[in-house]
């Protein structure tokens, strides 16, 4: 992981935190938002049957992308709360 270095002349501690934590709530709001539109298998039968499945994985291979994502910003912010 690669953080910013606090100094005198950058971003102070508390900003390069609280960037993150805005950024994880954002990331926490877009999770939710992306699980209510879960794939629904009557709107895929009509496409034959391995639509849905192939919706299902596209559909978590995207949740798990935000996770990973919320989960990298968040040890970030850890970091700097830490002092590293």
């Amino acid at each position: 992981m690669i953080l910013p270095t606090v100094h005198r002349n950058g971003t102070s501690r508390e900003e390069l935190v609280e960037l993150r934590r805005a950024t994880c709530t954002a990331l926490r709001q877009a999770t939710e938002a992306l699980s209510a539109m879960a794939p629904n298998a009557r709107d895929y039968y009509v496409a034959g049957p391995g639509a849905m499945t192939a919706a299902v994985e596209q559909h978590e291979r995207r949740i798990v992308a935000l996770m990973d994502l919320y989960d990298s910003i968040m040890a970030e912010g850890i970091a700097l709360m830490d002092g590293e």
